[in-house]
C-alpha cells in the first residue's frame, strides 16, 4: 500500500479526469477527506468512477493510482486495465 502523500499525488492527477461525472458535494467531499488525511479512501471512490460514460484516463494516471491500492483493492479494481476508459 502508498503512503498517503503518493495516494493523494495519484488522487491529484486523477481528479481533472473524473470530476464532470462528480456531483459537485461528493466532489467536495472527496477533497475534504484528502484535506482530513484519508487519501486513500477518496482514490477508491475516484476509481470506482471511472466506467463512467464520457470518462477517459491517461494510463499512466491510472497505473499511478492502482500502484497505490492494496493487493484486496487491486483485485477490485484489475478489470479496469484493459477499459475502455483507460487511454494510451
Amino acid at each position: 500500500m502508498a503512503t498517503d502523500q503518493q495516494a493523494t499525488a495519484a488522487y491529484r492527477r486523477l481528479m481533472p479526469h473524473l470530476s464532470p461525472v462528480l456531483d459537485p458535494d461528493e466532489a467536495l467531499s472527496l477533497d475534504q477527506a484528502v484535506a482530513a488525511g484519508e487519501p486513500y479512501e477518496a482514490l477508491g471512490w475516484l476509481l470506482s468512477s471511472i466506467d463512467q460514460p464520457g470518462i477517459t484516463i491517461p494510463r499512466d494516471a491510472f497505473l499511478e493510482a492502482f500502484d497505490c491500492l492494496n493487493d484486496e483493492d487491486k483485485d477490485e479494481y484489475e478489470h479496469l486495465l484493459h477499459s475502455q476508459h483507460i487511454s494510451a
